[in-house]
């Protein structure tokens, strides 16, 4: 349904699944971070409870931050509404005819 480009820059590959994380803001300076990107510990195979914010350097945990949201202007029956901010931080794709997988 969705495709990706490899990074030969050619070849097309067909998305298995994305993961997304949760956006919130640091409770010390308000920038944005991806949870993910934050704290991710590729060593551990896991997140970390405590982290840096890559803005600020303060050191903090996520529920020490706010939970981003965008507002969403619906119906103009409904009203206002928010949303929790996600981004996609993995795409796991394959190419037809490799049965490799790649990220």
């Amino acid at each position: 349904m969705f495709e990706t480009t490899h990074a030969d820059g050619r070849t097309k590959g067909r998305i298995n699944f994305t993961v997304w994380s949760e956006v919130f803001a640091c409770g010390e300076c308000g920038r944005e971070i991806v949870y993910w990107d934050a704290a991710l510990d590729r060593k551990a195979e896991g997140l970390r409870e405590e982290f840096e914010c890559p803005h600020c350097k303060a050191l903090i945990n996520k529920r020490q931050g706010r939970t981003d949201c965008k507002q969403d202007h619906g119906r103009s029956d409904a009203g206002d509404f928010a949303h929790i901010k996600y981004a996609p931080v993995v795409s796991d794709y394959s190419i037809e005819g490799n049965s490799k997988r790649f990220e």
